[in-house]
């Protein structure tokens, strides 16, 4: 890796990356302000049974009645689709951008006729990725804590540790493989349609899984599969296997760019 390439990136995405942490901490602050208390929440959790199971599914609701504690209300109105929305969109247009925007705006030949080797430029990309998603956590976990602070909630913020350690994982997955489709296209938009595509089929296999007993086995092809905020913030526990095979993936799709990026010939 280079120290440099990772700074430079770094500074050049300095302003989305402050946007995203700013969305993420504000929207955390805002979601435990919301919070009803726990007898009020109980209204909330009634609606939720009564909408169909398909809908359900969908927003990845299979407790409605951990709405009533704080860790589950922000599980489910936060964690299981907005985070979901914002950290993906995030992962999938840096990583869609590593090779293929460089490559579309010229700079790429710029840094292929450094003294850098295809490898480093390539996990340069990596890094940063990896520290933004760190980041963005991070920027997460301190948005319900303030939250918390600011309504005299007791957010348990030891029962997320599992969510933020497999959220990280989830993410990195779905930037890996956007990297991978970063060094076959030619252009940002192809890698970015295709990213999105793929994660929204991998969206879709893990609803049919969960809605559709025949398609059960469906969930094996699905990230979505391993990312369950819901069941861990009740439980507190950290799914290490989860993160294993989340990380084997990324680790596969990184090897797999990092072939392409050795071989392919530019064309710049």
């Amino acid at each position: 890796m280079s120290l440099s390439l990772i700074g430079f990136t770094l500074h050049t995405q300095r302003r989305t990356l402050a946007l995203y942490a700013l969305g993420v901490l504000l929207y955390g602050m805002a979601i435990v302000l919301l919070f009803p208390g726990p007898a009020a929440a109980a209204a909330p959790a009634q609606d939720v049974e009564a909408l169909p199971r398909a809908v359900r599914v969908a927003l990845g609701i299979s407790t409605p009645a951990s709405l009533g504690t704080i860790h589950g209300w922000v599980a489910a109105q936060y964690l299981q689709v907005v985070w979901v929305a914002l950290l993906g969109a995030f992962a999938i247009g840096f990583g869609s951008a590593a090779i293929a925007r460089e490559l579309e705006t010229g700079t790429l030949g710029l840094l292929l006729a450094s003294p850098l080797s295809r490898t480093t430029i390539l996990l340069s990309k990596v890094a940063v990725l990896a520290l933004a998603l760190l980041g963005l956590v991070a920027a997460t976990l301190v948005g319900l804590a303030l939250g918390g602070l600011l309504a005299r909630v007791a957010v348990p913020l030891e029962r997320f540790l599992g969510v933020a350690l497999l959220g990280f994982a989830f993410f990195f997955a779905i930037g890996a493989y956007s990297v991978l489709l970063s060094a076959l296209a030619n252009e940002r938009g192809t890698a970015l349609g295709l990213a999105a595509g793929i994660t929204a089929l991998f969206y879709l296999a893990n609803f049919l899984a969960l809605y559709w007993p025949q398609a059960a086995l469906l969930r094996y092809v699905s990230l979505f599969s391993f990312y369950r905020p819901q069941e861990l913030v009740q439980s507190g526990v950290v799914p290490w296997l989860d993160v294993l095979v989340l990380a084997g993936q990324a680790a596969a799709y990184l090897l797999m760019a990092a072939s392409v990026v050795r071989e392919r010939d530019f064309m710049v």
